[in-house]
């Protein structure tokens, strides 16, 4: 069957991807079951699939602070904020860039929240 073609099976595998991603975020494998296909992922596949995005992320971090003229030693906190921050893949490439832990919430709202009060304190607000 063409993929292309069938929008029930392309969001079939759009939520097979998702639900995978967070399965794998906590185990080492995940057994999938989509469009016709039954297989198994582990998590060093996964992570070789998306090492090429989680580079072009960094690069865009890279970039972002040589535009700022800040070096990544003078960042104070990294805060991540959305699903892919529970990727540990992401976490841990994350964590080497910035050469700290970075602050992680799957809740925007409450890390914007939690990030004002902080850096309020840096500043003198």
């Amino acid at each position: 069957m063409p993929i292309r073609s069938d929008n029930r099976v392309q969001r079939e595998l759009l939520d097979a991807a998702i639900a995978a991603k967070i399965a794998l975020s906590d185990a080492d494998r995940v057994a999938v079951d989509v469009a016709g296909w039954q297989g198994e992922v582990t998590r060093e596949q996964f992570n070789e699939l998306i090492s090429a995005l989680v580079k072009r992320t960094l690069l865009a971090c890279r970039r972002a602070l040589k535009d700022a003229g800040v070096e990544a030693e003078e960042v104070l906190e990294v805060v991540m904020v959305g699903g892919s921050t529970r990727v540990p893949l992401v976490r841990e490439r994350v964590g080497e860039f910035f050469g700290r832990t970075p602050l992680t919430s799957n809740r925007p709202g409450q890390s914007r929240r939690h990030w004002r009060r902080r850096s309020g304190r840096y500043s003198g607000r």
